[in-house]
């Protein structure tokens, strides 16, 4: 599946500038371990407005992310990376 830079990150602001969140490689992991979203909210009881926010890229807390790796049994980079503003360039 190819995704595009614009449809994989979010912009917060930061000190003035942007930081970039993707969680795409969440859902590669996910699917790679026969993981589903609905088996996030109803398995592992995670509030469906948190499974939005990843699925839209947007903010979750840092228990959400330790969660996750606990789930899928890995480190927070192997489910969420940084995308630089074109500003950052």
């Amino acid at each position: 599946m190819t995704f595009t830079l614009l449809s994989c990150y979010t912009k917060y602001k930061n000190r003035g500038g942007l930081v970039a969140v993707s969680y795409r490689l969440l859902f590669s992991l996910m699917k790679e371990k026969g993981i589903k979203k609905i088996d996030l909210r109803q398995k592992y009881k995670i509030n469906p407005k948190t499974v939005d926010s990843l699925v839209n890229n947007r903010s979750v807390t840092v228990e959400t992310i330790m969660l996750l790796c606990k789930i899928l049994d890995c480190q927070p980079g192997d489910i969420m990376e940084y995308v630089p503003d074109d500003k950052d360039n």
